[in-house]
């Protein structure tokens, strides 16, 4: 290869970089997005899933509640 085919082949590559990098950035701006949102949507999960046990326990609780009261009104 002579001079002014690297000369050449060097400006192709910078006019290719520089084409790509406003895309590549774009990608990695939207991928870091998608993990942010993952990361929230996990963290909403859990705390769904925490909510939902104390739900339940407090189901079940009064549950629990309402056979003592109903017993205790059977029995006077």
């Amino acid at each position: 290869m002579n001079f002014w085919e690297i000369l050449s082949r060097q400006k192709a590559d910078r006019e290719t970089y520089r084409a790509i990098t406003p895309q590549a950035r774009s990608m990695e701006q939207m991928r870091s997005q998608q993990e942010t949102a993952a990361e929230a949507a996990h963290r909403e999960i859990d705390f769904l899933r925490r909510q939902h046990a104390e739900d339940q326990a407090t189901i079940e609780q009064l549950r629990q509640e309402l056979e003592e009261l109903t017993e205790a009104r059977r029995a006077h």
